[in-house]
């Protein structure tokens, strides 16, 4: 790694991280010590490429793993991400779920969307993705810029959409400043991992992505090397600035009052793109909401804690069981 290439990375994760903290509050406890990698090393043990498969729609084609029996779980990723992000929650989701886990187009191996597009444009392509797969009723789990998606699969499919899970995801109300401090930051995201050289870093060092994602996690070190280098190429996404432009929109539009699908928030307690007061706003606008909180994880949880994130998701995901309705979520996480 030349000097030149540390010195891009390190600074697009400070720039990212001092974007967000110059407009959002952090409770933080001094002298946290390092976290030890958690989560089970079992999604190692399986042959994914067998559970792969291309769905073609009117725009191109989507990547697709189809793994496991039960419910249908449709898990739509972040910005930048792909299938790969939620690999150690796959093997015991797929104890409980039929999960469809794809790659958005323009993300993973999916292919891109015509320039412009929209949230409702990337929720067409899921339903038919689902139409394809004979899915015609699930649970649809949006991460980030996936709830963006997830909220316009329920406003445009609302029959497909029989449980809606929000994890640190867009359409929770903010306001603009946060906004905008938001999109700063994955503009500088963006720009470092569309150079050549940051990409070939990332592909070969997971110390080096745990450093790109130290604005997004508590602790980066959860991230295990094994997982880093299954998740690294999928940074460099064409779809990647369009994404941006098309979140930006679809935040500034969204309804949560709107929203008429029961719904489960579930969040890091320290995320920072997507702050709890955000989660707690959106539980009070939507009609039938239940919000679950993660203590010390960040906009990440699928790797910062994904036992407890995968524990949640079988207690809650399953549209034949009642989820209650607006908990009392009591403590600290209120002032953040």
């Amino acid at each position: 790694m030349t000097s030149r290439t540390r010195r891009r990375l390190c600074c697009a994760a400070a720039l990212m991280g001092g974007a967000l903290a110059a407009g959002i509050a952090v409770r933080r406890t001094a002298g946290r010590a390092p976290v030890a990698s958690s989560g089970s090393q079992a999604w190692q043990e399986i042959d994914w490429s067998a559970q792969l498969r291309d769905v073609y729609h009117g725009a191109g084609r989507i990547r697709v793993l189809d793994h496991g029996q039960g419910p249908a779980l449709v898990l739509l990723h972040g910005m930048a991400s792909s299938w790969q992000w939620w690999l150690e929650c796959l093997p015991e989701l797929g104890r409980h779920f039929r999960v469809i886990a794809l790659d958005i187009p323009g993300f993973g191996e999916s292919d891109p969307l015509p320039s412009g597009w929209t949230m409702a444009d990337q929720a067409d392509a899921i339903a038919a993705v689902c139409a394809e797969l004979g899915v015609a009723e699930a649970t649809v789990l949006g991460h980030s810029m996936g709830g963006l998606v997830a909220l316009a699969l329920e406003a445009g499919h609302p029959a497909l959409v029989q449980r809606l899970v929000l994890v640190g995801a867009g359409g929770v109300p903010m306001s603009e400043r946060h906004l905008e401090t938001v999109l700063r930051g994955l503009r500088l995201a963006q720009r470092s991992v569309a150079s050549p050289q940051v990409m070939r870093l990332l592909g070969r060092s997971p110390r080096a992505l745990r450093t790109l994602l130290s604005a997004a996690m508590v602790n980066a070190v959860r991230l295990t090397d094994e997982l880093a280098l299954q998740v690294a190429p999928s940074l460099a996404a064409p779809g990647f600035a369009d994404a941006i432009v098309a979140s930006a929109s679809a935040v500034r539009a969204s309804r949560p009052e709107e929203v008429a699908t029961p719904t489960l928030l579930l969040w890091g307690a320290a995320d920072r793109f997507s702050p709890l007061r955000s989660a707690l706003a959106m539980r009070s606008a939507v009609p039938h909401a239940h919000l679950e909180v993660i203590p010390d994880v960040g906009h990440m949880p699928m790797i910062e804690a994904p036992e407890a994130f995968t524990e949640l998701l079988i207690r809650y995901a399953d549209p034949t069981v009642p989820l209650p309705r607006h908990n009392e979520f009591i403590g600290a996480a209120h002032d953040q």
